[in-house]
């Protein structure tokens, strides 16, 4: 791994963090605090987490500072963060089907939630860096 690539991964987990804060943070005040339903909150508290996302990776992670191909690069970080809401959108549910209850207590939808959110985070680094911020800048 080039220093480039180990700086450009640590700042993606980073903001990832951050985001997996907003997206898990609005989850706890909708489900908890709001008493929304569980995949209902998913849907509101994922939204906000591409969104932050975005414009964190554009130009703190991979150092875009050209306005030039947002409109391009947002269509593809939609793509993926589509691929990925999905993946959280079908995952929660499903999760909510395991056993977990007599393992965890009643808090497994959160073990899920963290699970997925961990998932989609690893996985979508890579297809970020390879199409949707592909012309990233050299070198800081």
């Amino acid at each position: 791994m080039t220093r480039h690539t180990f700086w450009e991964l640590t700042r993606y987990v980073v903001v990832g963090l951050l985001g997996a804060a907003v997206d898990f943070g609005a989850f706890l005040i909708l489900t908890r605090l709001w008493g929304m339903g569980a995949v209902s909150a998913n849907i509101f508290s994922v939204l906000l987490g591409i969104l932050h996302n975005f414009i964190w990776h554009k130009y703190f992670t991979f150092r875009i500072k050209s306005r030039e191909k947002m409109h391009s690069e947002f269509i593809k970080y939609f793509v993926i963060a589509a691929i990925s809401y999905v993946i959280q959108e079908v995952g929660l549910p499903l999760g909510l089907l395991l056993p977990l209850e007599r393992l965890v207590g009643p808090q497994e939808d959160i073990l899920i939630k963290l699970v997925l959110i961990g998932f989609v985070g690893f996985s979508s680094y890579f297809a970020n860096r390879a199409w949707a911020f592909r012309h990233r800048a050299v070198l800081p």
